[in-house]
């Protein structure tokens, strides 16, 4: 890709549970923006796409980061996720607060 990705380009949104591993955290903070709720907790939160939801074990998710021009390919266990919002035909929903 050429042009820089924006919050417009997503269709969904998947944001992971605050009580997966800090090694994992750290890996996948590289790929997504985060969600800080009111008691202070870091919620991973991926802009997406395109998600994949029908293997067993995990969601596959065409994901980037605001302002970059690459979009990963990531499979994140199902268990690791707290919520997933969007669609194809709808806009993405707006309404997080994102920290650096």
């Amino acid at each position: 890709m050429s042009e820089e990705l924006t919050w417009s380009d997503a269709k969904y949104s998947v944001v992971l549970r605050s009580n997966i591993p800090a090694n994992e955290v750290e890996l996948l903070e590289h790929f997504c923006c985060r969600i800080t709720t009111k008691q202070g907790d870091a919620l991973l939160h991926f802009l997406c796409t395109d998600i994949e939801l029908s293997h067993p074990c995990y969601v596959e998710m065409k994901t980037f980061k605001p302002k970059a021009e690459v979009i990963h390919i990531l499979q994140i266990p199902h268990h690791y996720v707290f919520l997933i919002s969007g669609s194809d035909s709808e806009p993405f929903p707006i309404g997080f607060e994102l920290s650096p």
